[in-house]
């Protein structure tokens, strides 16, 4: 049984529910329930409970507040032998440091010009993927009525009997309509999310990627291993394997 998206949801309208016969509304339903429960959960995850790290808490639900301490309103008791106090004088403030200012950050910057590879892919085999039931009833779809909606290649590293060489692959993704009236697509899977406190994108496992397991740890290899810096390993893979990433 496949997961409902936001384009699933976006097509269910009153029109829809009001089409189906009651054991798939039932189904439509549990779906539905389904979605609710687990977005409910999400909402209620904290740093407590899941590996989000603090920062990330609501701030307005924070509990145990220190108490600010009561300020002293006594007035100090000068003698009238005192003299008066030197006057303070206000020394200038120095500069902001350069530290301190607004740090650039890593990475490539918003509105940079972006940049693509010169001649497009040539896969070397494609794999199908179908949708086997219906998101919204979970009916079984036939193949025979899909059509592809979307594709992407992959760039994988595999082992032959005289070496190794990178052959490309092109994934596609099919979608069936059911007799109830929902298309269902088949999405690349997705996996869970690496949350790092502190970093500015947090990493989601998904198969829509365009190197392979066995190329992305090549490539991890060649830099942690070898202490190879990125532009020499562009270098080696454009060079040696005709590859350009």
């Amino acid at each position: 049984m496949s997961r409902l998206t936001k384009e699933d949801i976006a097509q269910m309208d009153r029109n829809y529910f009001q089409s189906l016969e009651k054991e798939r509304l039932v189904e439509v339903a549990c779906n539905l329930r389904e979605v609710v429960v687990e977005q409910m959960e999400r909402l209620e995850m904290n740093s407590t409970n899941s590996s989000k790290p603090p920062s990330s808490d609501n701030p307005y639900k924070k509990k145990g507040t220190a108490e600010k301490p009561e300020e002293n309103t006594t007035q100090p008791v000068i003698d009238a032998d005192d003299k008066d106090p030197a006057p303070k004088t206000e020394l200038p403030v120095p500069p902001q440091a350069d530290s301190e200012k607004e740090k650039r950050a890593p990475g490539k910057q918003p509105g940079a010009k972006g940049f693509w590879r010169d001649t497009p892919l040539i896969p070397e085999d494609t794999i199908p993927h179908y949708p086997e039931y219906c998101s919204a009833c979970n009916s079984p779809l036939s193949k025979s009525d899909q059509s592809p909606h979307m594709g992407y290649h992959v760039l994988e590293l595999k082992k032959t009997p005289s070496g190794i060489h990178i052959c490309c692959t092109l994934h596609h993704y099919y979608l069936g309509v059911c007799s109830c009236g929902h298309e269902t697509k088949a999405c690349p899977g997705e996996g869970k999310v690496f949350i790092v406190e502190g970093r500015k994108n947090n990493l989601k496992l998904t198969e829509y990627v365009l190197p392979g397991p066995m190329l992305t740890t090549f490539i991890a290899a060649l830099s942690n291993r070898y202490r190879m810096s990125r532009v020499k390993i562009r270098e080696c893979l454009h060079d040696w394997f005709q590859t350009a990433l």
